[in-house]
């Protein structure tokens, strides 16, 4: 399937919520997908299981499309892929003494933590589509650059170039706030 078709598949979906066009995008991405999340997690069980989750996610909030169909699955499952490794981490034993870091605790630190995301989230904000678009892709879907590249059909050199460039704006939109 080609980008404009998928494109086409899914905003129709979107409007209408025409399970057809949706089932459409399931049998020719599902195993686009299947074997990415199985690439980052490297277990068949959680691979299928975040896999049903992207489009179970998908097929209920119905995401607008910022960049393409294709980069908007990798996205949304490297998000899934990312949360199941977060819930996979051991939780600390009860009793156990409060993780202390440069001398803050964890409530204390757990409060400067959503100060920084909370202007993290500001001045990306601040970035045009398509530069939020590449860092979000990059940092939390864990896109490489070239497959990046690869997904919107421009040159690696191109990509790379707008990416540091969109890297600056945000580590200057960060430094000002």
């Amino acid at each position: 399937m080609n980008h404009g078709e998928a494109a086409t598949l899914w905003v129709e979906f979107s409007r209408t919520g025409d399970s057809e066009c949706f089932e459409r995008l399931y049998r020719a991405y599902r195993e686009d997908v299947l074997r990415y999340t199985r690439s980052r997690l490297g277990d068949e069980d959680a691979a299928d299981d975040v896999t049903n989750r992207t489009f179970t996610y998908l097929a209920v909030a119905r995401p607008v499309i910022h960049v393409n169909f294709e980069s908007m699955l990798i996205y949304y499952a490297g998000l899934r892929c990312r949360s199941y490794q977060v819930s996979q981490v051991p939780k600390a034993p009860s009793g156990f003494a409060p993780y202390v870091v440069n001398g803050r605790t964890g409530p204390d630190r757990a409060a400067e933590d959503r100060d920084q995301t909370a202007e993290t989230i500001s001045a990306l904000q601040r970035l045009t589509q398509d530069d939020q678009d590449l860092i979000v892709l990059h940092l939390l879907a864990g896109l490489s650059l070239r497959q990046i590249a690869e997904l919107l059909a421009i040159p690696t050199r191109t990509l790379n170039r707008r990416y540091h460039k969109a890297l600056s704006r945000l580590r200057r939109f960060l430094r000002d706030s």
